[in-house]
């Protein structure tokens, strides 16, 4: 096994302002509330002393939760979940939504993030316990965006999985796609085991919720990793003071804005633009985005219409009918967890990164804003074939045309490349202007006008070289193009599509662990793993 790291800039798939927050870039600091080190940690876990939350409701819960779901937990889980009672533990967290057997590698990496740097932060801090926590996005409503998974580049599409919050959706229809992922798994053993325990979850829970936790459990909770369902009564009773007054005076919308405009003045991209008001109703599972009216409040679709009396009777009797959306859900999880880090993708930080000022309303800061470790896996034959290209860990994150250029270039010897005619050229035509000069100065324009001709010639004979070499290499060409398309899935980080089976087919658990040995996210390093 070989390990190479690179700087997220480097990969070129990080967006500016992510990797300008690696790098703590003077234009980002005003974003966060503590820095994202050891340091920072310190500082969040300081000011979080500050901010108590409901121990004995979340646990109830969270215990509620795994027993309603008949989910076991581990013994390093269920005392993980006790510790929650204990005022001088605090929570690592990370979000995702129920993808279909977890759905992208990068579900995996970022719960094992959450387990290796609760445990990092216990040799750190010793007088203090932190407790690894998957936060479920069960009510999630994009559910084109969690019906599929990807295996052998495969698609596994679950294509009945109704409408609706996606932690109610019935599991009733799901013996389809187990069966077609039967036949990619094969028959080897840890195919056999792999599809026993998804039968197991999802044939065995009639509700993605219980099933998405029932298999985390299953892969992961030896690690003591805790799963909570944010949508609860009890949960969402904490949040109805926020919950009033987002009906009220829709400040998510002031002053995310507000933060948006000075992100923008800086050169980078608003991830997400807050609504007038960022709340969905929950009726018999469907979530309907909610608006103010002229008389108060209602869907979109006006199936169902509020006045503000009605509204705040809710909040105080029904609060579980409220769905945060992902401006107002970062502060819910603030409110109830006894929280100091969020695990992130770059997509996620860019949203955060555009709350401290909201969060600050509510005196509440954010947590510290931890980038999830990124990985590549190489295995045996790309591993070959990168070797034989003469490619290495920081190339192959290079366009295919490049690699095929460079490979051919060396290949080609220095008949394909005309570097050094164009420097000659160009030496020649600056010794002619300034001769040129000391007569007639008028002349330099000509000169320059038959350098930019000559340059123009060999950078069209240089191409015509290439592409003839490209020819008489069309299948060495191809194979390159091929393991381009094997290593970055449609032009995309592997991490984004690829499902964790792939690997753990031929490395069964070892998988995990292999990843947990090398994960960091205090190194803020991009992970090539060469198997």
């Amino acid at each position: 096994m070989d390990i190479s790291r690179l700087t997220y800039r480097q990969t070129g798939f990080f967006s500016p302002l992510i990797a300008d927050y690696i790098d703590e870039h003077v234009n980002t600091t005003a974003l966060y509330s503590f820095p994202f080190s050891i340091q920072g940690f310190e500082k969040a876990i300081d000011y979080r002393k500050t901010k108590p939350v409901n121990r004995e409701v979340l646990v109830s819960s969270i215990e509620k939760q795994y027993a309603q779901g008949n989910t076991t937990p581990s013994a390093k889980t269920a005392a993980n979940i006790a510790l929650l009672k204990d005022e001088n533990t605090f929570t690592i967290v990370t979000g995702h939504q129920l993808c279909l057997f977890t759905g992208p590698l990068y579900l995996i990496y970022k719960l094992i993030d959450t387990i290796t740097l609760s445990a990092q932060l216990k040799q750190q801090f010793p007088q203090y316990n932190f407790v690894p926590v998957y936060w479920m996005h069960t009510e999630d409503g994009d559910i084109e965006e969690i019906n599929h998974t990807y295996l052998f580049n495969k698609k596994l599409h679950w294509a009945d999985a109704g409408q609706g919050a996606a932690g109610m959706l019935s599991t009733q229809t799901i013996q389809p796609v187990i069966d077609e992922l039967a036949t990619l798994l094969g028959e080897g053993e840890q195919a056999k085991e792999l599809l026993a325990l998804v039968k197991e979850s999802y044939l065995n829970h009639t509700n993605l919720a219980d099933a998405t936790r029932h298999f985390v459990n299953a892969l992961l909770g030896h690690f003591g990793l805790v799963i909570l369902d944010p949508n609860e009564h009890v949960l969402k009773a904490e949040f109805a003071t926020i919950l009033q007054d987002e009906f009220a005076n829709s400040n998510a919308h002031i002053l995310v804005n507000k933060t948006n405009a000075e992100i923008i003045k800086s050169g980078y991209t608003a991830q997400v633009n807050p609504r007038e008001l960022n709340l969905f109703y929950i009726n018999n599972g469907q979530r309907y985005r909610l608006v103010k009216t002229d008389n108060g409040f209602a869907t979109v679709g006006n199936e169902f219409i509020f006045t503000a009396d009605e509204i705040s009777k809710l909040i105080k009797e029904s609060p579980k009918v409220f769905s945060p959306n992902v401006v107002l859900r970062p502060l819910y999880q603030e409110v109830i967890l006894p929280n100091i880090c969020y695990v992130g993708g770059g997509g996620e930080l860019a949203y955060w990164l555009q709350y401290k000022t909201f969060f600050n309303h509510y005196n509440y800061e954010l947590p510290v804003l931890a980038l999830r470790s990124s990985y590549l896996i190489v295995e045996g034959a790309q591993a070959t074939r990168m070797q034989k290209f003469g490619f290495d860990a920081a190339a192959i994150f290079d366009s295919a045309d490049n690699l095929v250029k460079r490979y051919l270039q060396t290949t080609g010897g220095d008949g394909l490349s005309l570097a050094a005619e164009r420097s000659e050229a160009a030496a020649f035509y600056a010794k002619l202007a300034a001769k040129a000069a000391q007569t007639d100065t008028t002349l330099t324009g000509s000169i320059e006008a038959e350098n930019k001709k000559l340059e123009n010639f060999l950078n069209g004979l240089e191409a015509k070289l290439l592409k003839a070499q490209k020819t008489k290499d069309e299948a060495t060409v191809n194979q390159i193009r091929k393991l381009k398309e094997s290593l970055f899935p449609e032009g995309s980080l592997q991490e984004r599509s690829t499902n964790f089976m792939q690997f753990y087919l031929k490395q069964g658990p070892a998988f995990f662990d292999t990843i947990a040995e090398h994960a960091n996210v205090l190194e803020k390093k991009f992970t090539v793993v060469t198997l």
